[in-house]
């Protein structure tokens, strides 16, 4: 929790803006379809990620060190 000196600060430095009276709808649709399009762009790249990694795994048995610089994680030695 924000101490009380510190946001009466933060609300005199940046004010409060006055609420707005809504979204136009014009631009609600736009709002929805970009939301949406990211939401499936993440849910792709995770599936595609999964799948890659699963392939890997039934190749090779398990997921190769080669495997984690392919990821950009390093090495995954822990220390041996």
């Amino acid at each position: 929790m924000l101490p009380i000196p510190l946001l009466i600060a933060m609300v005199l430095a940046f004010g409060i803006d006055p609420p707005q009276t809504g979204v136009p709808p014009a631009d609600v649709l736009g709002r929805v379809l970009e939301t949406f399009g990211g939401i499936t762009l993440v849910a792709a790249l995770a599936f595609g990620l999964g799948f890659w990694v699963a392939f890997r795994v039934t190749r090779f048995g398990r997921l190769v060190q080669t495997g984690s610089y392919e990821l950009g994680l390093g090495p995954m030695d822990h220390g041996r």
